[in-house]
């Protein structure tokens, strides 16, 4: 894979768009149906769905889910944040309201952007986008300091998923780093079966 594209075109763009709006729907649903089906439970359940669409398709397009080609340790350390990032998800929505969780693991983009120079040299941000991360997150965290640094009377635990909101976004962001810094980042994302 070499022709790695450096700039979004407006499919991509709309997709990536249509995709975060089914992500967010996704939360409000999550938060909907805490009351009948506990947290962890719709998180496992979401990833074993998952992964049997992916085993049928794979099946169905002969293609191997083998991990010889040296990303087995890549894949578990994503794996693992995945699905630690899930569960910080899932369960925080039990303290606090879904716009507010959605808000909070999209802050993923600040670890990655400060995480990348660490994998990739080409990758150091400039002085102005620094002085950008630091005007968007500030806005962020004052958009939400009640929740985080202040007593919140109407809902008093809201603090903790907000904490587990940024938790969550901090281990999405480390997802992408294992990824770009690993043999995933190379790996052919379909191998026919022989």
């Amino acid at each position: 894979m070499t022709d790695r594209r450096t700039h979004l075109d407006a499919l991509a763009v709309l997709l990536l768009v249509a995709c975060c709006a089914l992500w967010g729907l996704n939360h409000a649903i999550t938060k909907l149906t805490l009351a009948d089906v506990p947290p962890l439970l719709q998180a496992g359940l979401r990833s074993l769905g998952a992964a049997v669409l992916v085993a049928g398709w794979a099946l169905w397009r002969g293609v191997s889910l083998s991990v010889r080609n040296g990303t087995l340790v890549g894949g578990l350390l994503a794996g693992t944040t995945f699905a630690l990032e899930f569960g910080c998800i899932f369960i925080g929505l039990q303290f606090t309201e879904a716009s507010r969780m959605i808000v909070f693991i999209y802050l993923s983009p600040f670890v990655v952007a400060l995480g990348m120079p660490l994998i990739a040299r080409s990758e150091r941000p400039q002085p102005l986008q620094l002085l950008g991360l630091v005007l968007a997150f500030s806005g962020v965290f004052w958009a939400f300091a009640e929740g985080l640094v202040g007593h919140d009377a109407v809902h008093p635990r809201r603090w903790i998923g907000d904490a587990l909101g940024l938790l969550a976004a901090v281990l999405w962001g480390s997802n992408t780093l294992v990824i770009r810094g690993s043999r995933l980042a190379t790996a052919s994302p379909v191998t026919p079966m022989k």
